[in-house]
């Protein structure tokens, strides 16, 4: 009888280890998977943005966008993955206790910098909920920084005035300006303001100097 309460301890024991060192391995392997997905795809991301200059990462937006995409296309989980603002980027995994968090802390393709933070929950063997989270500040050199053009949108003083703007008599009114990526083409337009007793038509275009001015016409 002896023996075998022996036996059913040293059984227990080992299984705990076993347990133990199964943990210590999965937080380990998590932990390097995590830092070296987030490090590599938040470099090439402001890579593509800076360097290669991707037609399509033409904002700070788009840049935030292209590395979270990098980055869940080197995890491997299929966990459910949530940004700062809650959205859900996927919502399928085997382990139920599994999501990964992003937090988008700087972009900006202009200044040529991503700052992001990850941090990945999970179960262990035992049931207990783990973690790991690392961060990474990725920087590109001034002379590779993605340049900017503006458009600067002006309403009328008048309409201006109405508004409760602080205008300036018989000069347009600087509404809103647009930055974008150099070379890239922007068709959309925002909504001009109200001005009572007109409505609006449409923007008329002009080039001062390099920079694009767009005026807004009403009837």
């Amino acid at each position: 009888m002896k023996h075998v309460a022996i036996v059913c301890i040293s059984t227990i024991v080992t299984v705990l280890v076993v347990i133990i060192l199964m943990s210590v391995h999965s937080k380990d392997l998590r932990q390097t998977e995590l830092e070296r997905a987030l490090k590599v795809s938040a470099r090439q991301s402001l890579e593509n943005a800076c360097l290669t200059q991707k037609t399509q990462i033409n904002d700070n937006d788009a840049l935030a966008a292209d590395f979270i995409t990098s980055f869940l296309g080197k995890m491997k989980t299929d966990g459910r993955v949530v940004s700062e603002n809650g959205e859900v980027y996927s919502a399928d995994s085997s382990d139920s206790g599994q999501r990964v968090e992003i937090e988008i802390k700087a972009a900006d393709i202009y200044k040529g910098i991503l700052s992001a933070k990850v941090t990945e929950y999970f179960t262990y063997p035992n049931g207990k909920t783990g973690t790991v989270s690392a961060s990474t500040v990725q920087i590109v050199e001034r002379e590779s920084r993605r340049p900017s053009e503006y458009i600067n949108y002006y309403i009328p003083w008048q309409a201006a005035k109405e508004a409760g703007f602080d205008y300036l008599e018989g000069e347009d009114y600087l509404y809103y300006q647009k930055r974008f990526a150099s070379g890239m083409k922007v068709t959309a337009d925002i909504e001009a303001p109200e001005y009572k007793g007109h409505s609006f038509v449409r923007w008329n275009e002009q080039k001062e100097n390099g920079v694009t001015k767009r005026i807004a016409v009403y009837r």
